[in-house]
């Protein structure tokens, strides 16, 4: 009777344990309520701390539907500058306001969403060198040289320009001698990034300023910038 007894409390308790398990494995796979600046605080902690797959978790479902974790991961290994950079303005975030001041921001807005009660970050926080079209592409363009980034210069630059230069030739010669050059383009150019573009198949052109323009060729799938005139 005794064997019997403790068989049938050990069963009850063997039921308890994988109830309670299943029970809080519901409750794990349930979305959690949160707030938009507690997800943009979380996001740039995991940044901070290279939990990049916990930042990744934080990129809405659309978002990890066309970027692999894989491909989100290089492109961060790729731009640390741009990572440490992306981490610091977003831990900024102490309220909704914040979050909305972020999300009015002219150049770079901040995109949320919402979905099932939970926020999320819909679009790429970090400069990560964008190629998918043609205003990508300017932009990106644009930011390199602000930042100084003559690797992703040449990374946009057409294949047939190519040809005996390397990254450390763009260095010295945009660092000094073009220096002024560079300044007087981007001032010219960045007050016109959103001119219009025509696109023609795998080219395509945006005119700026007085009598001015960029041409853009499509080659291997990305866009690539030619040096304005």
């Amino acid at each position: 009777m005794l064997k019997r007894d403790v068989a049938s409390g050990a069963t009850k308790l063997g039921i308890v344990a994988v109830a309670a398990l299943v029970s809080c494995c519901a409750s794990l796979a349930q979305p959690q309520p949160s707030t938009a600046d507690k997800v943009v605080r979380s996001f740039a902690r995991a940044l901070s701390e290279g939990e990049n797959r916990a930042a990744y978790e934080l990129m809405s479902p659309d978002y990890r539907a066309r970027v692999s974790f894989e491909a989100w991961q290089k492109n961060l290994a790729d731009n640390p500058q741009e990572v440490s950079e992306a981490s610091r303005r977003l831990a900024r975030i102490r309220n909704e306001t914040d979050v909305r001041a972020l999300e009015q921001s002219p150049r770079d807005p901040l995109v949320l969403t919402q979905q099932q009660g939970r926020w999320y970050i819909a679009k790429e926080p970090i400069e990560l060198y964008d190629q998918a079209t043609p205003r990508a592409a300017l932009r990106s363009f644009v930011a390199a040289f602000t930042r100084k980034r003559y690797d992703v210069i040449l990374r946009l630059m057409p294949e047939a320009d190519k040809e005996g230069v390397t990254s450390e030739t763009l260095t010295q010669h945009f660092g000094h001698a073009a220096r002024d050059e560079i300044a007087r383009m981007l001032s010219q150019l960045a007050p016109n990034i959103d001119a219009p573009i025509e696109q023609h198949a795998a080219h395509a052109t945006m005119p700026y300023g007085q009598h001015r323009r960029v041409t853009f060729l499509l080659e291997q799938g990305r866009w690539r910038i030619q040096s304005p005139q």
